[in-house]
């Protein structure tokens, strides 16, 4: 069994860690044609073009870095991390998982949980990068953006060399600058925003409230197992 979170945070998803078989082959984003019920890349544009970017620079990076990954993956996890600074609002992802709390934390844990958010998460889980191939990437066909509108949803299939398909849809946001950002994404259903703040917030009972602890010890791997197709967390 290996985890869906990494093959996410290569097509450019940065949350989850539920299990998926995989086989070896070589991962590739393959051409898509106007009747094949995906979208043509050559007319995507605002969040669908921030997505597939992205996507093209973190196959690209994997295959730059497999062979040098054991004698330096500080390099992967570096390269990775600026190919998803533009693209993933960590900040924002990062006070969502907060919840409430983040209006009870100071500025300083609000800094530094949103810090260690974002390292943690990409060194949990970019590593496991490496090992995943023969996936295609697709994206699929969406509702216009009107003029205006400041959120979006770009819907993704992520097909395995087996066959086995997952269906991911990127919930995105465009800043002040006109920059299109990931705040949050839902795969197979699963709302992997939530099981992020749901761990949070049980992470801070843990700890009798002492937020500090908690923003200190933080690890962005989800404390969830997957058994029959369903997510079960701790106490359940």
């Amino acid at each position: 069994m290996m985890k869906v979170f990494r093959v996410l945070l290569a097509s450019l998803i940065v949350m989850l860690s539920m299990e998926l078989r995989a086989e070896s082959a070589e991962a590739s984003v393959t051409p898509t044609e106007p009747d094949n019920g995906v979208v043509d890349i050559d007319k995507l544009s605002g969040p669908e073009q921030a997505v597939w970017n992205t996507t093209q620079t973190l196959l690209s990076i994997i295959e730059d870095e497999r062979t040098s990954f054991t004698e330096n993956p500080e390099k992967f996890y570096t390269r990775v991390a600026e190919a998803l600074q533009p693209v993933v609002g960590f900040k924002r992802i990062a006070a969502m998982v907060m919840g409430p709390y983040y209006k009870k934390a100071n500025k300083e844990q609000r800094k530094k949980f949103s810090q260690s958010f974002e390292r943690s998460l990409v060194e949990t889980y970019s590593g496991g990068l490496i090992e995943y191939e023969g996936y295609t990437i697709d994206i699929l066909p969406g509702e216009p953006v009107p003029d205006g509108d400041r959120t979006a949803v770009v819907d993704i299939v992520i097909t395995t060399s087996s066959g086995s398909q997952v269906p991911l849809k990127y919930s995105m946001y465009k800043t002040k600058a006109g920059q299109w950002k990931v705040q949050n994404v839902t795969v197979a259903g699963i709302n992997v925003g939530l099981l992020y703040r749901q761990q949070f917030a049980r992470k801070v009972v843990e700890a009798n409230g002492d937020l500090g602890l908690v923003v200190n010890q933080w690890s962005s791997k989800l404390d969830v197992e997957v058994e029959d197709g369903q997510i079960k967390t701790p106490g359940e």
